[in-house]
């Protein structure tokens, strides 16, 4: 698995699947299966921080918020005030493999299956939703990989704390949950 997209601050947003694929060998939905902390993110095997789901966002605004950028580019918005529905609905079995325990049927839903919506000036976007596909469904526009060489490296971090870069407070309880092995 990898990122999908990246939050505002910089960390990994993955999809709303956990594990390898083909699908056979797959963990399934995360959410589902209990794997995530307080903020909707885990820590992978490759001691990585990344989000599956966005669960809450420390943030002074009730406004509707960028939280990320998908890899076509396309912002990932959030609104605390108001709960986004997916047009998804469960029709199997989320433990393994999420894709085939899911079905895009519209529903009630005012987003589309890539869990986003066209809005009046032609722009796309798209929302953060409590249930599944979480962050994004699928690629609305293109995703380019990116060839090259930076121009150049980052600034030191100097007074910025590593705890800065996540979009909310992790809960402790949950760390010992999820059996945190850093010290």
């Amino acid at each position: 698995m990898s990122a999908v997209a990246f939050t505002v601050t910089g960390l990994p947003i993955y999809g709303p699947m956990e594990g390898p694929t083909p699908s056979q060998e797959a963990y399934g939905d995360p959410v589902y299966n209990d794997l995530l902390d307080s903020c909707g993110g885990h820590t992978g095997y490759n001691a990585d921080y990344h989000y599956h789901k966005i669960l809450a966002i420390s943030s002074c605004s009730l406004e509707e918020t960028i939280i990320g950028y998908a890899l076509d580019g396309f912002p990932i918005y959030s609104n605390p005030q108001y709960k986004w529905k997916s047009g998804y609905e469960k029709t199997g079995n989320p433990t393994s493999y999420s894709w085939n325990a899911y079905t895009y049927t519209g529903g009630t839903s005012t987003l589309d299956k890539c869990n986003g919506q066209e809005q009046s000036d032609g722009s796309y976007r798209y929302y953060v939703t409590e249930s599944f596909p979480y962050v994004i469904g699928c690629y609305a526009g293109t995703a380019k990989k990116q060839t090259g060489v930076a121009a150049q490296a980052m600034p030191p971090m100097g007074s910025v704390s590593k705890s800065s870069a996540f979009l909310c407070t992790i809960n402790r309880d949950d760390l010992n949950r999820l059996g945190d092995v850093a010290s």
